[in-house]
């Protein structure tokens, strides 16, 4: 993701390692633990990007 010119970036993961990494590599993004806000807290943004985990929810309930 280094090599995009992202304004305003929201990253959600379940593990806090990764969060931990990913604030000290972009402290001026935003970060979340998975689940720890409700779904329809979170503003829409333009472009989701997913690696990995997402593609083994089976409903939409088990995506927030």
């Amino acid at each position: 993701m280094k090599d995009f010119n992202i304004q305003s970036y929201l990253g959600i993961d379940s593990s806090e390692e990764a969060l931990s990494l990913a604030k000290q590599k972009k402290p001026e993004w935003t970060f979340i633990k998975a689940g720890s806000i409700p779904v329809h807290q979170i503003t829409p943004r333009d472009v989701v990007i997913c690696f990995d985990v997402l593609i083994h929810q089976k409903r939409r309930e088990d995506f927030g």
